[in-house]
């Protein structure tokens, strides 16, 4: 009897993955009466326009609303730091990890004149559907923490 057998998804980007997958192929168990399903997908659905438009209304309430190390910030600077902090609340979440994985990963480096720090990395253009999703509930529960009034579609 075959031993059950983890559902794993791939998705594929690099050469490390690629390999990786070449690898696990040799290793599949070969079974006929119980064989195993290989799906090659297209890529993942991209987040709609609607979904687009709901997350930076959102985040520009936030930013109308809520201080940061003593301040208000521009729409686009307090979305990178929801999106920084929804990545690190989310990371390891097993029900979206892959989707993070699929992303480019963050990095930092110094300024070219080195006064400062810029990070490099997670963008919201790149949100599958169902990341955006998700990150439309972080930010409503994020919101509620802090008593954010919405404004209205």
């Amino acid at each position: 009897m075959r031993q059950p057998f983890e559902k794993r998804t791939f998705i594929l980007r690099s050469v490390e993955v690629q390999g990786r997958l070449i690898e696990l192929i040799p290793a599949l168990p070969l079974d006929d009466e119980k064989p195993l399903r290989i799906v090659i997908d297209d890529p993942l659905p991209k987040k709609s326009r609607e979904q687009e438009e709901k997350y930076h209304a959102m985040i520009g309430d936030i930013a109308k609303q809520f201080e940061h190390c003593g301040k208000t910030w521009s729409a686009e600077d307090m979305k990178r730091l929801l999106v920084d902090q929804f990545r690190r609340d989310t990371f390891k979440d097993p029900d979206i990890a892959q989707l993070w994985q699929s992303m480019d990963q963050v990095e930092m480096a110094p300024s070219l004149d080195g006064s400062g720090v810029v990070v490099f990395g997670v963008q919201t253009r790149r949100f599958p559907v169902k990341l955006a999703g998700i990150f439309i509930e972080w930010l409503y529960a994020f919101g509620s923490e802090l008593n954010i009034q919405w404004s209205q579609p």
